[in-house]
């Protein structure tokens, strides 16, 4: 069985990486207009919004707090002089996917809660997902 070419598996991990912070950005960037353009969220006038709101940011907040505090240790940190291709091994990489599966999951949640309420909240915790996935970035992790 061949072995993987290390440059192409590093290649791979920052497109996929690049293709989720575009997707949160896209989302959020269409679900706040549609809220704008449309005149107020799917919500309005329907109860109560801030309840809604504060459960979706709380849901957000939660897979933030999911990936930082118990998959981001489970990355090795890129030993000295090592090139940061080496660092994407499949091990590193599954990991690194789900960290930024939950970042990129944070931020739709809050998109979704924004467009539902209207409330700021959800609109922050979708903007720290976002900010989340950009920190944590291949190059960041390996090393770069």
């Amino acid at each position: 069985m061949a072995r993987p070419d290390p440059t192409a598996e590093a290649r791979k991990v920052r497109l996929l990486h690049a293709i989720l912070v575009g997707g949160v950005i896209l989302l959020g960037a269409t679900l706040f207009l549609v809220v704008r353009l449309r005149g107020g969220p799917l919500l309005a006038g329907a109860g109560p919004a801030d309840p809604i709101a504060y459960v979706m940011s709380a849901a957000a907040l939660s897979s933030l707090g999911l990936a930082v505090m118990v998959f981001r240790p489970r990355l090795p940190e890129p030993a000295r002089g090592d090139v940061s291709i080496a660092y994407w091994t499949p091990e590193n990489r599954g990991v690194a996917l789900l960290l930024w599966v939950l970042f990129e999951g944070a931020g739709s949640i809050g998109a979704v809660g924004y467009l539902l309420t209207g409330h700021p909240a959800p609109l922050l915790a979708a903007a720290m997902g976002l900010l989340a996935l950009l920190w944590y970035s291949p190059g960041r992790l390996a090393g770069d």
